[in-house]
């Protein structure tokens, strides 16, 4: 099934009626259509004896191999595979007690609007002020650490990454999958720049590993799961050989409102646990983050940071998902960065697929910082928030939502206090 896309990610969760006796996160298959449908298949780490990806490809009378098997899932955090079913497949599966989730391949959609603007929102992320102006390079980036994320890898889960970029200086590489992860579509290399690039970017000495999961705006969910095997996979190695700062997992996508899936949530939440830091767009529906995927795996539901946005006047943005599932705000209006038409291109776009890159940045930035928080994904989600500033966004949201502008943790202190509370107080004003 493919992918349409627009600015951020949608992942959408097929319907399936259940049985008198469903087991958890398996969908039951009671058509008789026989015709071949891609399903995702999440091996249950529950079991006694854990089950090999081998012996139940063999139960269907597959392998790895097979034409019909497309992905292949192997790591610390989850395993399993993808696999174009027909209806006897489908029924064994089902009727596995080593498949923890069997769900239909599902939708994706890059919720993208292009418009004029500047690098304004590396300001906001380090005043809260609603200084400077939209338009043009006239801002101040300020940091406190000169190590700005070197050594932390950033795995940009989109359409690929523009690795010739001259403002990624160097630091930008294909990861996955081998045999190409440029970016043909923009958003990837656009996403990957407010991360890391150095002139528009938080973390601007990171590494920036292109994981091309929806190859020029369109793909599968299974090719998505695979982005993140491969960014788990590198961070094990990584791990393994002594040479991991930290890994942080950006993914500007997320499911058509009301369509979540169990299969990707799983995956994002077994990534967090298996030490990997994840940071997901709220999605572009201006209504519930809760009711899409992957942002129901943030603010108080789950272990990701979620992330909404503002526009210039620090007011939550009308496309921008909010509520519980949130964790912080970022700028995502107006956002110039990086692009594909040339070794020095840009261009402007908004969504929340900008927000969350903004605080993906600052991820990298601190586990260059702290290595305590770099093998910590829930203490630095504790950071991210605790760092927040309070009484600064505006707008409407829904109940259970903090309102929280992400901040790099300059704004913090005596120094800082009196402007705080005058932020504080013209937005209560406002």
């Amino acid at each position: 099934m493919q992918f349409l896309y627009s600015l951020l990610f949608l992942l959408a969760l097929a319907n399936a009626a259940p049985t008198s006796n469903p087991r958890l996160g398996v969908e039951q298959d009671d058509d008789d259509d026989d015709t071949p449908m891609e399903y995702t298949v999440l091996l249950n780490p529950d079991q006694p004896t854990p089950p090999e990806i081998l012996s139940v490809l063999a139960d269907l009378e597959l392998t790895p191999e097979s034409e019909n098997v497309y992905e292949i899932y192997n790591n610390s955090a989850f395993r399993g595979f993808s696999v174009n079913a027909n209806k006897v497949h489908r029924t064994k599966l089902a009727a596995m007690d080593s498949v923890g989730v069997l769900e239909k391949t599902v939708e994706l959609t890059l919720a993208v609007e292009q418009r004029g603007g500047a690098p304004w929102g590396l300001e906001r992320i380090t005043t809260g002020s609603n200084g400077g102006v939209v338009r043009g390079l006239q801002s101040t980036y300020q940091f406190d650490d000169g190590k700005l994320g070197g050594g932390a890898d950033i795995y940009i889960v989109d359409t690929g990454v523009y690795t010739e970029h001259t403002n990624f200086g160097g630091r930008a590489t294909p990861g996955w999958p081998s045999s190409g992860a440029t970016d043909e579509d923009g958003h990837g290399t656009h996403v990957a720049g407010i991360a890391a690039s150095n002139t528009y970017g938080v973390a601007s000495k990171a590494n920036i590993i292109g994981v091309r999961s929806l190859a020029g705006g369109s793909g599968t969910s299974s090719t998505v799961i695979g982005g993140l095997n491969y960014a788990v996979q590198r961070h094990d190695q990584k791990k393994k050989d002594g040479t991991l700062v930290g890994s942080v997992i950006s993914m500007s996508l997320s499911t058509p409102y009301g369509q979540r899936s169990s299969t990707f949530t799983q995956a994002v939440n077994a990534a967090v646990k298996a030490g990997v830091h994840v940071v997901v767009a709220a999605g572009n529906d201006g209504q519930n983050a809760c009711g899409v995927s992957p942002a129901e795996a943030g603010g108080s539901q789950g272990p990701a940071i979620a992330v909404g946005s503002i526009g210039f006047n620090n007011t939550v943005s009308d496309f921008s998902n909010t509520g519980p599932c949130v964790d912080v705000y970022a700028p995502g209006e107006q956002i110039i960065s990086t692009y594909i038409n040339g070794p020095q291109a840009t261009a402007y776009l908004s969504g929340t697929s900008m927000a969350a890159p903004y605080v993906t940045g600052i991820v990298a930035y601190e586990m260059a910082r702290d290595p305590k928080l770099a093998q910590d994904p829930a203490a630095m989600k504790a950071w991210i928030k605790n760092n927040a500033l309070k009484g600064v966004v505006g707008g409407s949201v829904l109940r259970g939502d903090s309102l929280l502008l992400v901040n790099n943790g300059v704004t913090v202190g005596p120094a800082m206090a009196a402007a705080r509370q005058q932020l504080a107080a013209a937005a209560i004003t406002a």
